[in-house]
């Protein structure tokens, strides 16, 4: 027998009628002995096909991966657009609280640039996470004639024993008038949402719950029972008030 003869075979299988499949069946059963004799001869031709795999692999298509430079591009810029947008999704919802907390609810309306500006203590702060915690910190604000702030800030950190000086400027959001801006840093936007009349104290919110400051003039003393107000207002926009730090009693 040879084996040449299995495809006829199994082409005999679509040509024989229904009632043959039997003894077609029966008739391999017979030379089934006869298939495993050749069995080891089989196995002893294996070598010379596998030396052979080379040369069929090379008349198969190429299905070429990428290279591993350009694997590990694809990753990164992969990674990349991904961090990118979850960033956006998550600005996003952030920028959409912010803006009802400072523009919705909290700003001071009938707000004077020109009043407000000039020279300002922190009274009380939360420490942004990151930073070092101050002892004594100053604020000076210049009114500009478009409404915007200038404001330069020094704090003293006993930690490090040094001064930290740092300066933004506050756009208003929507009209000069309005206590609500926007930072030429990175776009933050901050509220004043309480303001003395005669504009000797304020309380500054900005977008995260890291960002509170209780304002007074050099020459004011802060009433504990404004003090106190200003805490309520905190806990009402959801600023952990245990996180305050008095600077200067």
């Amino acid at each position: 027998m040879d084996l040449n003869d299995l495809p006829r075979w199994k082409d005999r299988l679509h040509d024989l009628p229904h009632p043959d499949l039997a003894a077609w069946r029966d008739d391999l059963r017979a030379r089934w002995p006869e298939l495993r004799q050749r069995l080891p001869d089989l196995r002893t031709r294996l070598p010379e096909w596998r030396e052979r795999l080379p040369e069929l692999r090379d008349r198969l298509p190429a299905l070429r991966r990428p290279e591993p430079q350009t694997e590990t591009l694809l990753v990164v810029a992969g990674a990349t657009i991904l961090a990118t947008a979850l960033t956006a999704a998550l600005t996003w919802g952030w920028r959409k609280r912010v803006a009802k907390r400072l523009h919705d609810v909290v700003p001071v309306y009938d707000f004077d640039a020109e009043r407000f500006g000039g020279s300002w203590q922190e009274y009380a702060h939360i420490t942004q996470r990151g930073h070092e915690p101050a002892t004594e910190a100053a604020v000076f604000v210049s009114a500009q004639e478009d409404g915007s702030l200038q404001l330069a800030r020094r704090r003293y950190c006993p930690l490090h024993m040094r001064w930290h000086t740092e300066a933004h400027t506050l756009h208003p959001v929507r009209t000069p008038d309005i206590a609500a801006f926007e930072s030429d840093h990175k776009g933050k936007q901050f509220g004043i949402v309480m303001l003395d009349p005669h504009y000797r104290w304020a309380l500054l919110v900005g977008e995260t719950v890291d960002q509170l400051w209780m304002l007074v003039r050099p020459d004011t003393k802060l009433p504990s029972r404004i003090y106190n107000q200003m805490l309520d207002e905190a806990r009402v926009l959801g600023f952990d008030t245990s996180r305050i730090h008095v600077l200067n009693p």
